[in-house]
């Protein structure tokens, strides 16, 4: 398969772009991603791929183009989701969903993904198969286990899974990587305390779980100090607290609490989840409180492995993109991990310049520019495994 001609590339990308768009006006949030979904195989039908695979996990989809050879199957995936965050953009296409946004960039993956089907609709791989997988629940953590169990991707047996984030702050374009580690472990530790609601003229009567709550706050926000881990190696950070209900003339018998812990090996987060159980249980237990509390959302630590990581320098170098090494992973973190511990694979990172906003924040918008540099290393990687 021949290298994709300039004019067929800049020819794909202005409705490309207007694709992005109309999904970043349009978000789905986790577990909801049916719509988007549905609009990304309308886009790529016409190219009449060999194979269409809906509903994987819930509401994913995976976009087949075989070649007519017995080859490799090739992966490229990318996130459907959008994240509970208000657009306060200033474009003309922002959100149309009250407190829902691609604040993350997630419509510029998508959007590279199905360009890379526009190519393939054009000129078939000569061998084997590339699948396009567009996966739910990223934020969360919880698309990628289920999907793989699909008997569809079973069936599939990916020799080699490639995917991609945008990241604000390098260079437009640039290809980032590193070598094994790329992006942190996360997960959610949720607990709930439970105490004893009284009439607010009798809080002597109840046993509020207040001080206990920010007693355990408090710790989170300073893990270093009490955990006795790496500082450089995990973090920790209240994401939700609740105090009672608003009920007037009540003082509060329960809070529950959900917060973000990470860290750069799946190891050590299940060390530092033992840490807080710990500490959480000490707490609760001098305030006279009961308690339960458990991991939700477990999303491994993402690797690159060697030889897929080897191709795609080699394609970004032919493709004449500038390449960085990354001095540290990402603390941030990617299910795209759940992928590459069953898959050889590779995760990197494509550098969104410095106007973008930043990754989370309600004026963050993917920017269009990086498309070409985009659909330029995907191709080459179809190339060199598919034909």
């Amino acid at each position: 398969m021949a290298i994709i001609e300039q004019d067929v590339l800049e020819g794909v990308l202005p409705d490309l772009i207007a694709l992005r768009h109309t999904i970043h006006s349009w978000p789905d949030l986790s577990g909801h991603e049916m719509p988007t979904a549905n609009r990304l195989l309308d886009y790529l039908s016409p190219f009449k791929p060999e194979q269409v695979h809906k509903g994987l996990s819930g509401c994913g989809l995976a976009v087949v183009f075989a070649g007519n050879q017995a080859g490799p199957t090739t992966i490229f995936s990318c996130e459907l989701d959008a994240v509970p965050i208000a657009d306060r953009g200033r474009v003309t296409y922002r959100s149309q969903v009250p407190e829902a946004g691609h604040m993350c960039g997630h419509d510029g993956h998508m959007a590279a993904v199905a360009g890379l089907g526009v190519l393939l609709g054009k000129r078939r791989p000569l061998r084997g198969q590339v699948v396009l997988l567009f996966r739910p629940q990223e934020e969360t953590g919880q698309g990628a286990p289920v999907i793989l169990a699909d008997p569809r991707i079973v069936e599939m047996n990916p020799d080699y899974i490639f995917g991609f984030h945008n990241m604000p702050g390098y260079p437009l374009g640039a290809v980032l990587y590193r070598r094994g580690l790329f992006a942190w472990a996360a997960t959610d530790y949720v607990f709930e305390l439970i105490g004893k609601s009284s009439h607010g003229g009798q809080p002597e009567a109840g046993r509020s779980p207040a001080m206990a709550l920010s007693q355990i706050i408090e710790r989170l926000e300073n893990l270093t100090a009490w955990s006795g881990l790496d500082p450089e190696c995990n973090d920790s950070q209240a994401a939700y607290a609740q105090l009672g209900e608003s009920d007037h003339g009540t003082t509060p018998g329960i809070a529950r609490m959900r917060a973000t812990l990470r860290s750069e090996s799946d190891e050590a987060l299940k060390e530092l989840c033992r840490k807080i159980d710990q500490a959480v249980g000490k707490i609760a237990r001098g305030h006279g409180l009961q308690w339960h509390g458990l991991p939700e959302n477990w999303i491994p630590a993402t690797h690159s492995h060697g030889q897929a990581l080897d191709l795609v320098l080699a394609c970004a170098r032919e493709a004449g993109l500038h390449i960085l090494e990354l001095d540290q992973a990402q603390r941030w973190s990617d299910d795209f991990g759940v992928l590459t511990q069953h898959y050889p694979g590779a995760f990197i990172g494509l550098g969104s310049g410095s106007g973008c906003g930043q990754l989370h924040s309600s004026d963050y918008d993917f920017p269009d520019e990086i498309l070409k540099s985009a659909l330029q290393l995907y191709w080459r990687i179809v190339t060199q495994l598919n034909g």
